[in-house]
């Protein structure tokens, strides 16, 4: 399903980081893990 979000941002970084947050919840949601628990995981690894 396409979905127009550039629109929602003023920035380049705004819509990076949106498909970035997106991708993790809808890969937690299809593997079934609490996104929580996977936002505590990935925020222990620097960048």
């Amino acid at each position: 399903m396409y979905m127009k979000k550039r629109t929602m941002f003023k920035s380049e970084l705004g819509i990076t980081n949106y498909a970035i947050i997106r991708s993790v919840f809808d890969t937690c949601t299809k593997r079934n893990i609490p996104v929580l628990q996977a936002c505590k995981i990935i925020n222990q690894y620097p960048e």
